[in-house]
Order: C-alpha cells, then structure tokens, then sequence
C-alpha cells in the first residue's frame, strides 16, 4: 500500500496475509492469548504483530473478544501523490530530497520537467545542471550532487579550502570556490584584555601608627 502497488497485487498480498494468520491461530491461538503473549513479550515486533488484532471487551464479561484488523480486508495506508513539475529550481531540489534522502540527478530532471526523451544521460544531467543552477552544489568530499543550503552553511572554511586545491585540477569548481568566498564567516580579532593589579590581601600597619607618641 504505501509503495502504490496495483490493487490486484494488494488484494494477492491481503489473501496471503490471512492465509498465513490463519495457520498461526489454528496451531497456537490469537497473539493476545496468554500463551503467545508470553513469547512475544520479549520479541521487537510485539507492537506490530499484535497490532494485526482488534480486542473488543464484552459487555457484563471480564473476557475480551479478538478479530482481525482492518489491514485484512481494506487499504489502511494512504500513499503520497506524485508530485508535479515544478519550475523553481530551489523547490525542486527540496522537494527530491524529501522524497529521496538525496539530490538524485535523474529525478530532479523529472521534477523540473526535462524532456529526457531520446536523449543521453550525459545530455539530460547536462542541462540538469544547467536548469538547477545555483540550486545545485557538487559536493567533491562526498563525490555527490547536494543542494545550495546544505554546501554553503557548515564548516565553510575547510569546504573552501578543499574546493580551492580541487579547482586547480578541475576548473568547474571554481563556481564553488567563489560561493564559498562569498559565506566565509570574518575572523574574530579579540582586544587583548589589559593587565589590572589585583589588590594585596597582606595587611599593612601605618608608619604614622608604630612611630605616634603613646
């Protein structure tokens, strides 16, 4: 369900599942009798399995009844709708990251509307780049594509340092060069703090005191 998977296949995935529930019921009851409460006790998928079940309390009765859960006949999970094009490079970025943990560069062509049709991948990442402009960063420590809010905040100066030795060698990252110059944070001059004498804690007698007539 929460892949979107055709409805055939959730029906085929639905009769499996109470095929295989109820096999387990037949052979060791429901997972809230005592018994299997006792072994599932200790198991992670305790919340899980037990979740398969409804208990209903019995009017007048300290007995509960069990049936299955609604995940056994229905769809329970609503899946996300794909999203649509989007033309504002800075959201597209955003918005392939939340889908995939990452700027995958195949999907943010998608996601700007590429027309990807006939062409190469090499052709099709090219105006990928081009398209996402200073939305898109290439990161050469993580050797991957990443978005302008994650490569230019951080530990800028050790970013700057390594994309200024790199664009010795590949000129491309001179753009990064130049952005990272751009969010480099000042160095802080501290005053020096000037000396104060501290006060003396030695207790002093007066001369006029030792040296006045009795």
């Amino acid at each position: 369900q929460s892949t979107g998977a055709p409805e055939p296949d959730r029906i085929a995935a639905r009769a499996a599942l109470n095929a295989s529930y109820d096999r387990f019921v037949d052979s060791h009851g429901t997972f809230h009798s005592p018994a299997v409460l006792k072994v599932l006790d200790v198991s992670p998928d305790y919340p899980l399995l037990t979740g398969l079940e409804q208990r209903e309390e019995t009017k007048g009765k300290r007995a509960r009844s069990v049936s299955k859960a609604r995940v056994f006949s229905e769809d329970v999970i609503s899946t996300t709708p794909q999203r649509s094009t989007v033309d504002d490079p800075f959201l597209a970025v955003a918005i392939v990251r939340a889908d995939t943990g990452r700027v995958d560069l195949p999907r943010l062509a998608t996601t700007l509307g590429i027309d990807t049709t006939d062409r190469s991948a090499a052709d099709v990442a090219a105006e990928t780049i081009r398209r996402a402009g200073p939305a898109l960063w290439y990161d050469p420590l993580a050797r991957d594509w990443t978005s302008a809010d994650q490569y230019l905040s951080g530990n800028v100066r050790a970013k700057l340092h390594v994309a200024r030795e790199l664009a010795a060698l590949d000129p491309a990252l001179q753009r990064n060069v130049v952005a990272l110059e751009q969010v480099q944070p000042p160095f802080s001059q501290a005053k020096p703090t000037p000396m104060q004498p501290r006060p003396s804690t030695v207790r002093t007698t007066s001369t006029a005191s030792i040296f006045s007539p009795v």
